[in-house]
């Protein structure tokens, strides 16, 4: 029982993310943050700020790779990884504001 319930929670939050997407590319962009403390969020919508981000510390020699562009009626938002100044990967997965970083191939 208590197996199913996860399940259809995590169904759900799937259906509920790709609800927000009105359209969704397949890129490959590396982005550096325009200003200090930009949104980490856990959908594509700028309410939604991931728990692992709620008080950013994400600086200036952070960097974002992205590998899709989603627009929706909330703006335009990059899904992908979060780089620590020294490499590593430090978020999987997450989602960033488009506006708040600067981007290039």
């Amino acid at each position: 029982m208590k197996k199913s319930l996860i399940v259809l929670i995590m169904c759900l939050c799937v259906v509920s993310v790709k609800a927000q997407i009105k359209e969704s590319i397949n890129i490959k962009l590396n982005c550096a943050p325009i200003d200090y403390n930009p949104k980490i969020l856990s959908s594509p919508n700028p309410k939604s700020i991931h728990p692992d981000w709620k008080g950013s510390e994400v600086g200036l020699s952070w960097s974002f790779f992205s590998t899709k562009k989603i627009k929706n009626k909330d703006g335009l938002f990059l899904f992908g990884n979060l780089i620590s100044p020294r490499g590593g990967v430090i978020a999987k997965g997450c989602y960033i504001i488009y506006s708040e970083w600067e981007c290039s191939k």
